[in-house]
């Protein structure tokens, strides 16, 4: 297990959350304050994680951890993990990794970023700026269709 608690939110729930943030990085909706959004999944890893564990704290009022590591000194990713889940949107931007959205307690690929380190909410939880302005955004549209992403 991944967090010091038992798992609060059922896997199929975050797999719901997650699927609704990248339908919103998707629509065209995103990106109209910070323009590397157009971009998704390229280069959005930690912002897209973010976000998502914004909108779980945020929406649900459970907490958890932006997770950064590095591959062969060539590349760089983020995710989320909530509870005992590993939640990944943005893990696509990578050849070697084609499902757009990752629920699960554990995952091979993910173990094999190296040094990855864990960063609580305190860290990373207080959007300011063009970051605030789009968060609020997403939080907007995410809560207008909320079930948006659902298979």
């Amino acid at each position: 297990m991944r967090s010091d608690h038992e798992s609060n939110l059922p896997p199929q729930f975050l797999q719901l959350r997650a699927a609704s943030l990248r339908h919103y990085l998707e629509s065209g909706a995103a990106g109209n304050h910070l323009s590397l959004l157009r971009n998704f999944p390229a280069g959005c890893c930690k912002i897209a994680s973010i976000f998502l564990l914004k909108l779980v704290r945020d929406l649900d009022g459970t907490s958890g951890f932006l997770v950064a590591g590095a591959k062969r000194g060539e590349a760089t990713h983020a995710w989320a993990e909530v509870d005992a889940w590993i939640v990944d949107i943005a893990a696509d931007q990578f050849c070697d990794f084609t499902k757009p959205v990752l629920v699960a307690c554990s995952s091979p690929w993910h173990d094999s970023w190296q040094e990855a380190v864990r960063f609580p909410y305190t860290s990373y939880g207080l959007l300011s700026g063009p970051h605030a302005s789009e968060y609020a955004d997403c939080l907007a549209w995410v809560s207008a269709h909320p079930a948006a992403g659902a298979p």
